[in-house]
């Protein structure tokens, strides 16, 4: 909001997408480097489940869970290090799913800075696109894969 306030609707989204993206890179290697062993010592079936995620398509799957308007990204940085995901993967999944939340604060924020009705349009359009999309993914690909994993590991704990 404050990038598209300053700079306008496509630099504030540019920049901001950039900074949330390092915030992304350093909270993954000081999970990876520092907390990797405490997180899977904890939440190993958490770190299991992302792992399983990311076989399917790494940067997919970092782009749709960056899409959803809700949930914790430092968490998400967290375990996505703790698993040890590929940082190519991170980067092009974080940058695709964080550009259209940045463009819908920041076409808010250049809306409010220049008093324009048509940029906090656009603003709501995309979040409502974005909010689709999400839900579409979501119900189409992540759900299903999450599935397959509890199948087989209630499969594995019955001993088959």
């Amino acid at each position: 909001f404050a990038a598209g306030f300053i700079f306008g609707a496509l630099p504030g989204a540019l920049y901001s997408t950039l900074v949330t993206l390092l915030g992304c890179l350093i909270t993954m290697a000081v999970s990876r480097s520092l907390l990797s062993d405490m997180i899977l010592a904890r939440y190993p079936r958490h770190v299991a489940s992302l792992r399983n995620l990311f076989e399917w398509h790494g940067w997919l799957t970092i782009a749709m869970i960056r899409f959803f308007p809700v949930g914790s990204n430092v968490l998400t940085n967290l375990f996505a290090g703790a698993a040890h995901i590929g940082v190519f993967s991170m980067v092009v999944g974080s940058f695709i799913g964080y550009l259209p939340q940045m463009l819908i604060f920041s076409y808010a924020g250049a809306g409010m800075g220049a008093s324009s009705t048509e940029q906090l349009f656009y603003s709501a359009m995309l979040f409502v696109v974005s909010s689709v999309l999400a839900v579409v993914l979501y119900r189409g690909q992540i759900q299903q894969h999450l599935q397959q994993w509890r199948d087989n590991n209630q499969e594995s704990s019955r001993g088959g």
